[in-house]
């Protein structure tokens, strides 16, 4: 077998391969974390229309929990694991 009838073999054989789903948890969770941010652009935006300061900011710390816990739910399961050990 000859160096080109080898590389086409194996271009044939590598685009066999089977599919993973390695990459779909950071996928879900980026994608999480983006639907996130759109929906909170437009509700700040929403609420700085209607001039509701107090719902504005309290809006916008809400939304700051959720997707520190979409990004990163280790951490804050973490966070609140040692706030837990703190109080008891």
């Amino acid at each position: 077998m000859n160096m080109l009838q080898y590389l086409q073999l194996k271009l044939v054989l590598g685009a066999f391969q089977l599919p993973n789903l390695d990459g779909i948890r950071t996928y879900i969770t980026d994608q999480g974390a983006n639907a996130i941010i759109i929906i909170t652009a437009v509700l700040a935006i929403v609420f700085l229309c209607m001039q509701k300061i107090g719902a504005f900011i309290g809006f916008i710390i809400f939304a700051g929990v959720v997707y520190f816990s979409v990004s990163s739910p280790e951490k804050l399961l973490g966070a609140v694991k040692g706030i837990w050990e703190l109080l008891f």
